[in-house]
């Protein structure tokens, strides 16, 4: 019998980064299929305003955007999250404001921008 793998949100892309990178042929060959739930497969652009701001991430009760912005650069798997050009392309203009006015920091700018990140 052959596996059927279940991933959800970020556990897809793990999935698939091992399924194209880590497993063997012995292994591939018994896995049926991958159902994928919630799969951010073209990255989330809200990702982006955390890694530029922290906004959003966190209550501002619990931890400052600057703190949330400065942890979440350490987190290899908001990498990962990035916004795909192929899906968004480099000329796209990412508008990432909440619609809050006391919203201290939106971002706004285009995925070159996000090269500086990288």
């Amino acid at each position: 019998r052959k596996a059927l793998l279940v991933g959800h949100s970020l556990g897809n892309l793990q999935l698939l980064h091992c399924l194209n990178n880590v497993f063997g042929h012995e292994t591939l060959s018994k896995i049926k299929s991958l159902m994928a739930i919630a799969a951010p497969l073209a990255g989330s652009p809200q990702v982006v305003r955390v890694l530029f701001s922290g906004a959003e991430m966190v209550s501002r009760l619990i931890i400052s955007d600057a703190e949330t912005r400065d942890f979440a650069r350490q987190m290899p798997a908001a990498y990962m999250l990035l916004p795909d050009e192929r899906i968004f392309g480099n000329d796209t203009v990412l508008s990432l404001g909440t619609g809050d006015p006391l919203a201290r920091e939106d971002y706004r700018g285009s995925n070159a921008d996000i090269e500086s990140l990288l």
